[in-house]
């Protein structure tokens, strides 16, 4: 922040290529540390979140979980 408001360029500050050497040295490392089955299910793992979240088995659940709770708190108040 000093570095800008004393007139600085905030582009000066960009390295992508800093990005690119800690991702890769992270990447490596974990590769490096763990056993191959706990890289792919790692891998699945990630494949799952990439997905979207949003389908209709979910939804129906959601809602369904969503009357029980409602229906509980009618009965309480």
């Amino acid at each position: 922040m000093v570095f800008f408001i004393n007139g600085g360029h905030l582009g000066l500050l960009w390295h992508p290529g800093e990005f690119v050497i800690i991702f890769g040295s992270a990447v490596t490392i974990f590769l490096i540390s763990n056993p191959i089955e706990t890289v792919k299910q790692t891998g699945l793992s990630l494949k799952s979140l990439i997905k979207p979240l949003y389908t209709e088995e979910k939804n129906d659940s959601n809602t369904a979980t969503d009357d029980r709770i409602t229906g509980r708190l009618k009965k309480w108040w």
